[in-house]
């Protein structure tokens, strides 16, 4: 079922963001709706704007990963985005109302857009010229579910049920029925809905065709309905079964749906996770609802109760296994692993830092070994504790932080600030986690909007080049503005408009703080100064297929650290998509069953003996790997070589190069 989840909200402080390449970065004022995209490593270092000045719409569609690609919409179109700010691009025209519905179906992006008059149906490969128009029907603004069957599009619109491969004009009706709330839920290969043909209603199903598309219980509706393997646990709304059970199950066919057993009256279906699937109960007591959270395999003998827990649940995810949860009063992170034992905070009180009470959680997110969420401080103009508890998600937020988990208390470790911001829409694609950023009011109102984002030109610049640096804001009240500038590196400026020059390379952060009379301020993030690129490469890349590729380069570094020493230095070789790291020894070598790398550092020129920076030269080699479909080399069959990005971090300095590869397969 493709819908949009309610988060809760957040954004940032007083000090707001200013971009800079992979930097915090602001945007426009909040009433201009100015958004940005960002991703994150699980660092701090590794979190990192994509992209700003956009007007990313979360509130009707999320984002969507298809095959480690992340689409999105912005100013009424849809974006793409590799994760860099030059792979991050509109591919459709204007369109009315996109997103409406959005799905992805294998390495393709189904979505919708609407107008007075019609609907139409739009696929995208993420390409301008891969994105097109599947069918328009003469079908007003309506309410459409997306889901996704046997690699199909399966959609609903008015009283009809279409499929569609994607080709143009050649969608398929399937069934003349109806689908109301929730949607579709997958059951074993098929789809679930609500539906009607005018004469049978209650609970349907359909595999995609005409012939397999029919009512299984007209006797029963479904609130909601969550999928773990072969059997889905759908909340009926109406059973009138003589136990009163409201837990039902279903594997797609009328004699496999049926009541699992009889549950308190209140409850909700959350996720699967670890092979069962929770459910949170509610039981009325004297002093209000008791929360708890239950477990359920399908059957009534591995359905039962696995502890009480302090209120209700307001997000959650399967992270390693185990359902994570958050107790939002208490800014807590739970756990669950079907035990009562194993049923515990993680992470308790979760500490705001901005002196606000009005504060939220959620957005959990994995990607893989890390749990990632964010949290917010609300700052309600006026508002006290009667409208907080009214509506939560109407206050603007002020201060939204990432965080991260690895599943225990002293893992859970704060990732970023972000002042002035609020964080939503956590999404993992590809193994990278994307995020939105929205401008926030400030902590009580700061009065200084950045009016034009911070930028740096030349960006990037190389050591020994002037840099010039711009930033804008103005003052609600209309007070003149001060702009102090630090470079990081000791030295500082003032005025919008600075010069710099870095001598050395390497990461430094940049603050540009900018104050009024008042003393409100904002401030800035972090720039890099790249470092000289790879000289003379060379690349064997060996096709031998079956996931045995290998790609041996050789090439030679420039300046590297002064203090650099072999002996336990990091090194990551990344040639184009495929990346090992490796860990010297004291020689400069590391190897494993996937690659090896050699580092040799040579001595400076003669003439240039007393240089503080050093030189190496390196071998490196990946192999168990698949370049074959990474690389997309079926044109590269008829050619001798083709070009490879190159990216080579050792001990956290970077340096790039593209390197012509000579090709040899296995015949």
């Amino acid at each position: 079922m493709a819908r949009m989840d309610e988060k809760p909200i957040g954004n940032g402080k007083w000090k707001i963001s200013v971009a800079v390449l992979v930097c915090f970065a602001a945007t426009a004022s909040a009433q201009d709706f100015a958004s940005q995209l960002w991703k994150s490593d699980g660092t701090p270092d590794g979190t990192v704007l994509v992209k700003d000045s956009l007007s990313i719409d979360t509130d009707r569609t999320p984002f969507v990963n298809a095959d480690g690609v992340l689409f999105f919409i912005s100013d009424n179109q849809l974006w793409t985005s590799d994760g860099t700010s030059a792979g991050t691009y509109a591919v459709s025209p204007p369109l009315s109302n996109p997103g409406l519905c959005m799905i992805a179906i294998g390495s393709r992006v189904y979505f919708s857009a609407a107008t007075d008059t019609q609907t139409q149906i739009w696929t995208s490969d993420g390409t301008a010229a891969g994105t097109v128009l599947v069918q328009t029907f003469p079908i007003q603004k309506y309410q459409s579910y997306f889901a996704s069957i046997r690699g199909l599009l399966c959609f609903s619109l008015d009283s009809q049920i279409w499929v569609s491969d994607g080709t143009p004009g050649a969608a398929v009706l399937v069934a003349p029925t109806s689908v109301g709330p929730p949607g579709f839920v997958p059951a074993n290969g098929e789809l679930l809905y609500n539906g009607s043909d005018g004469t049978t209603g209650g609970i349907w199903r359909t595999d995609g065709t005409p012939g397999g598309t029919a009512s299984i219980n007209s006797r029963v509706s479904m609130d909601a309905g969550v999928p773990d393997n072969s059997v889905t646990l759908l909340n009926i709304n109406a059973a009138p079964d003589d136990d009163g059970s409201d837990l039902w199950r279903s594997d797609g066919t009328a004699a496999g749906t049926q009541p699992v057993t009889a549950t308190p009256p209140t409850f909700r279906l959350l996720g699967a996770a670890g092979g069962y699937v929770f459910i949170e109960m509610a039981t009325a007591t004297a002093n209000g609802p008791q929360f708890s959270i239950w477990k359920s395999d399908g059957t009534a003998d591995g359905t039962s109760a696995v502890a009480d827990i302090p209120e209700s649940v307001s997000d959650y995810a399967d992270f390693d296994g185990e359902l994570f949860f958050v107790q939002p009063s208490s800014m807590s992170l739970w756990k669950s692993d079907g035990t009562s034992d194993g049923t515990a905070p993680v992470l308790q009180g979760i500490d705001q830092g901005a002196g606000s009470p009005y504060n939220g959680m959620g957005d959990l997110t994995s990607r893989g070994i890390n749990l990632f969420f964010s949290t917010n401080v609300l700052s309600p103009a006026g508002g006290g504790p009667t409208a907080i508890a009214a509506n939560v998600s109407s206050f603007p937020v002020s201060a939204s932080r990432l965080w991260k988990s690895d599943g225990t208390g002293p893992g859970t470790v704060l990732v970023k600030d972000f002042d002035g911001y609020q964080l939503h829409s956590l999404t993992n694609s590809g193994g990278t986690l994307f995020f939105a950023a929205t401008p926030g009011v400030g902590i009580n109102g700061n009065p200084i909007n950045i009016t034009s984002v911070a930028a740096a030109t030349p960006n990037p610049a190389a050591i020994g080049q002037t840099v010039t640096f711009t930033v804008a804001a103005n003052d609600a009240a209309g007070a003149a503005l001060n702009y102090a500038w630090s470079f990081g590196d000791g030295l500082t400026a003032s005025g919008p408009t600075v010069s710099h020059v870095f001598e050395t390379g390497g990461s430094y952060r940049v603050v540009a703080t900018i104050t009024d009379s008042a003393g409100a301020s904002v401030s800035s993030g972090t720039i890099a100064v790249v470092l000289p690129p790879m000289r003379s490469l060379k690349a064997v890349l060996s096709l031998n297929g079956n996931g045995a590729d290998s790609c041996t380069i050789a090439g030679k570094i420039i300046d590297l650290p002064a203090d650099f020493a072999p002996a336990n230095a990091t090194v990551t070789l990344q040639i184009s998509n495929v990346q090992r790291s490796f860990t010297l020894d004291e020689n400069g070598t590391a190897s494993d069953e996937n690659g090896s790398f050699t580092i040799r550092l040579l001595a400076p020129p003669r003439k240039k003996a007393a240089q503080p920076q050093i030189s190496g030269a390196f071998t490196g080699m990946i192999g168990n790997a698949d370049y074959s479909s990474l690389l997309d080399l079926a044109p590269a069959a008829r050619r001798r070589a083709m070009k490879l990005n190159i990216t080579l971090t050792i001990s956290g300095d970077t340096y790039e190069g593209v390197v012509t590869a000579k090709l040899s397969r296995r015949k």
